[in-house]
C-alpha cells in the first residue's frame, strides 16, 4: 500500500512540476507579457495602427449629474479600437501644483481579455465615468484628465480643471445633480462647476 501512495505522489508531483514550467515565450498578440496599454507611440511596433485626434475625436461631457467621455470617428473609414482588459479609460486626478492625487485604475481591477471596438465613420462611443473618488477629495482646485486605453491609441484625452469647496450655509448657484451620497455638483454665478462635499 505504502508503493501505491508513493507512486500515485511522484506522478502528481511529475505533473504539477511539467505543468507549472513553461517555456518562457510570450505571444504578444494576445496583450500577455510587458504590453500594458499605456506604451507611448515609440514603444509600439511599426506594424500597429496608431490612431490620434485626427482620425479619433474625444469629448468630455457632463450632464445628468454624470459624466461621459466620448470618442468619435471623424473618418470615412472604419476605425479599429484594441482594448487589453476591461477598462476603457484611464483618469487622473491632479492638484494645483499638478502632483497626481488619484489615478482611476489604482483601487480597480479589471477583467483580462481582449475587446475590439469597431467605429463606423461618424459613429461615436459613449462611456460613463466612475467619479465617485470626487468624494474622498479635500476642498481645492483640481485638474481631471482622461484618456482612452486602447492599445492604438495616441493623444485621446481630455482635460478639465474643476474646484471642490467646503459646503455652506449659504451656496448660490444651481444644483445640477448628486454625484455620489457625499457630494453635489453646483453651477455658480460665473457658470463654473463646482463640486461640494456634503
Amino acid at each position: 500500500m505504502k508503493k501505491y501512495w508513493k507512486v500515485l505522489s511522484a506522478i502528481a508531483l511529475a505533473t504539477i512540476l511539467v505543468t507549472a514550467c513553461g517555456s518562457g515565450e510570450v505571444d504578444q498578440k494576445t496583450g500577455s507579457g510587458d504590453q500594458t496599454g499605456y506604451e507611448t507611440p515609440s514603444e509600439k511596433d511599426g506594424n500597429e495602427v496608431v490612431i490620434n485626434k485626427d482620425v479619433v475625436s474625444t469629448h468630455l461631457q457632463f450632464s445628468d449629474g454624470y459624466y461621459t467621455f466620448s470618442l468619435e470617428n471623424v473618418t470615412d473609414k472604419d476605425v479599429d479600437l484594441t482594448f487589453s482588459s476591461s477598462q476603457e479609460y484611464e483618469y487622473q486626478i491632479k492638484d494645483a501644483s499638478g502632483s497626481a492625487v488619484y489615478t482611476y485604475s489604482m483601487d480597480k481591477m479589471f477583467l483580462q481579455q481582449i475587446i475590439e471596438k469597431t467605429l463606423t465613420p461618424t459613429e461615436g462611443y459613449v462611456i460613463n465615468v466612475d467619479v465617485e473618488a470626487f468624494s474622498t477629495l479635500q476642498p481645492g482646485t483640481y485638474t481631471l484628465e482622461i484618456w482612452s486605453v486602447a492599445l492604438e491609441a495616441d493623444g485621446l484625452s481630455e482635460e478639465i480643471e474643476f474646484t471642490l469647496e467646503e459646503v455652506g450655509n449659504n451656496i448660490e448657484g444651481t444644483f445640477v445633480g448628486q454625484i455620489d451620497n457625499n457630494s453635489v455638483e453646483i453651477i455658480d454665478a460665473k457658470g463654473s462647476i463646482q463640486w461640494h462635499s456634503v
